[in-house]
């Protein structure tokens, strides 16, 4: 866990729990920086730079889906989102991508918020599982260290797309 009103900026192949960076770098915000959807921390997806020019951050984890997929499952995901209020562009961009694949494009226009009222959104996107492991991977397209930035991501298990579990 990030200390309290700091942030660390973590690189490609480096860990959160679950989730490893898979891009550039992207920024681990600690409770008290700004606020945050759960109260806890969340993420900025481009990381800060001090080498150079901030680039697009990524974050991927692999989530367990059945062994046998069947067409009747889908998995959907949930996640809140926002942006980083201190620097431009005002509209933040990014991707939720599955086993390589797009399957939802996001964006978080940051006018009118601040880093004690971050305006968090949530997101939903849904894919059909291909195998007995997904990778769910979010990506900024935003090539700044102001992105856009993540928390409370979840995952379930729907039969239809209706119900789940």
């Amino acid at each position: 866990m990030v200390t309290p009103n700091r942030f660390w900026t973590l690189y490609k192949g480096q860990t959160i729990g679950p989730w490893t960076v898979t891009q550039n770098n992207i920024d681990l915000i600690g409770r008290g920086f700004w606020q945050a959807a759960d109260g806890v921390q969340s993420v900025d997806l481009s990381g800060s730079s001090s080498s150079g020019p901030a680039l697009e951050g990524g974050v991927a984890r692999v989530v367990d889906t059945d062994t046998l997929p069947l067409p009747l499952f889908t998995y959907v995901g949930t996640f809140c989102l926002a942006g980083n209020p201190q620097g431009g562009p005002s509209v933040k961009t990014g991707q939720v991508l599955v086993n390589g694949s797009l399957v939802h494009d996001f964006s978080f226009d940051t006018t009118g918020k601040s880093t004690t009222s971050m305006g968090y959104r949530p997101e939903t996107f849904s894919f059909t599982a291909s195998g007995p492991h997904a990778l769910v991977e979010f990506r900024s397209t935003t090539p700044t260290a102001y992105g856009p930035v993540i928390d409370k991501v979840s995952f379930k298990k729907c039969l239809l797309g209706l119900f789940c579990s």
